[in-house]
């Protein structure tokens, strides 16, 4: 659903106010994801937590700002208006904001959940690695070991990487000139709740919380305005949807959501057929990509050279790149990237995430971000000449992508079935 393009009434607020000063406390709801200093360069896929002070205050600053952008800077005549008042709030590498944060308690360190399990094949003596739990996994991806990972002979190395429990509350305080209040609570409300610490928080990981809240708060703390700055991802005309049903904890509600996108993504009967000889193998996808890659490289599987979409574009684009095409035959390409043409990723404007409600239990929202002139020349890496692709379906070839059943928006179409 669109939010209605009207000033909605103030939401409610519970942090500590003084004059020129907040002090909020937030409990980390979902399991953190990184968000160390030190990476091991062997280990780069073990993203380590920071043991000693979980919560970082350049962290939380750089996630306010972002939020800032998402809710105050959008609404500036242009980019450098926006990056003249930013600097003034928040500040710059030269030139320190009028904000000071400072992180007056941690939260306490708890139980680790590993995600990846890496076992030896009995017969051929190679290592192979499947995630424990499928829509936590499919999540935290990037925390399973790599190809040459598993041929090393440090079988520390080969260990996939860990989710980090934080159990407490954490207590921040800022202080800030008393004129930038309102810059100072819009960035507040917003990051505690759509945002979180550590990485992938546009996954739910290191998803915060302060306080129990309906559905019809967290409308309320999306906010619609027309004027809107070009790239630049905004609160004002986003679209949210809600999970049916509440859940015992967190992480249930979590991956719950996260099951719905990897099945509008991947899962049999939607995203792909289901496996024909085993069940457990999944079939072709009912995205156009893969088919496109084909043509492109000139490589096919024999199974696969008919055509079964017949739709040369690439919509998935719109949740995020650089997305990796990887292909289980040896007959078919190669690993292909999908990339924006000038830069080496675009974030995901779609966040997925759990949030506490008034009665204890935990729901969850898809937040799809607004991004005025979201349109990127898109380049597939890797097939020959890196050439350029299109991203937009028409609703004729809509209606041939099983997922999007007729609809031109893939986001708008997840939406949907979120809420289903």
């Amino acid at each position: 659903m669109t939010v209605n393009r009207k000033s909605p009434s103030a939401p409610s607020i519970s942090f500590r106010v003084e004059p020129g000063q907040i002090k909020v406390e937030f409990s980390v709801i979902t399991h953190l994801f990184g968000g160390g200093v030190h990476i091991d360069p062997s280990r780069t896929h073990q993203k380590e937590c920071d043991r000693r002070t979980p919560v970082r205050g350049a962290t939380l600053r750089g996630q306010l700002r972002f939020w800032w952008r998402a809710t105050v800077g959008c609404r500036f005549g242009s980019h450098a208006q926006m990056l003249a008042h930013e600097t003034e709030v928040w500040g710059n590498a030269s030139s320190p904001g009028s904000v000071k944060l400072r992180v007056e308690s941690q939260p306490a360190i708890g139980q680790e959940e590993p995600v990846y399990k890496t076992t030896q094949n009995a017969n051929t003596g190679s290592y192979q690695t499947r995630g424990i739990d499928p829509a936590i996994s499919y999540g935290a991806f990037s925390l399973q070991p790599l190809s040459e990972h598993l041929r090393s002979n440090d079988p520390h190395v080969r260990e996939g990487g860990k989710l980090q429990h934080l159990s407490g509350k954490a207590t921040c305080i800022l202080t800030f000139a008393e004129a930038h209040r309102k810059d100072v609570e819009a960035a507040l409300r917003s990051w505690i709740t759509f945002g979180g610490m550590g990485g992938r928080t546009r996954r739910g990981f290191g998803a915060v919380s302060e306080q129990g809240l309906s559905s019809d708060e967290v409308k309320k703390r999306v906010f619609a305005m027309d004027q809107t700055l070009p790239m630049v991802p905004s609160l004002h005309g986003a679209r949210v949807a809600f999970l049916a049903g509440e859940f015992a904890t967190a992480r249930d509600a979590l991956a719950s959501g996260l099951a719905k996108l990897q099945k509008f993504r991947q899962g049999p009967n939607l995203g792909r057929n289901p496996g024909r000889d085993n069940p457990n193998r999944p079939g072709r996808s009912r995205w156009p990509e893969p088919e496109l890659i084909r043509e492109l490289t000139r490589r096919s599987d024999p199974q696969h050279r008919e055509r079964f979409v017949g739709v040369d574009k690439v919509p998935r684009w719109v949740f995020g790149m650089p997305i990796v095409f990887h292909f289980q035959s040896r007959t078919d390409p190669g690993d292909t990237e999908l990339r924006p043409r000038d830069f080496d990723r675009m974030a995901s404007p779609l966040i997925i995430r759990p949030f506490t409600k008034p009665n204890g239990k935990y729901s969850c929202v898809a937040l799809a971000l607004s991004v005025p002139g979201m349109e990127v020349p898109l380049v597939l890496k890797k097939a020959p000449g890196d050439p350029v692709v299109q991203g937009r379906v028409t609703q004729a070839e809509a209606k041939k992508i099983a997922p999007l059943a007729g609809a031109t928006d893939p986001l708008a179409a997840f939406l949907d079935r979120f809420a289903q």
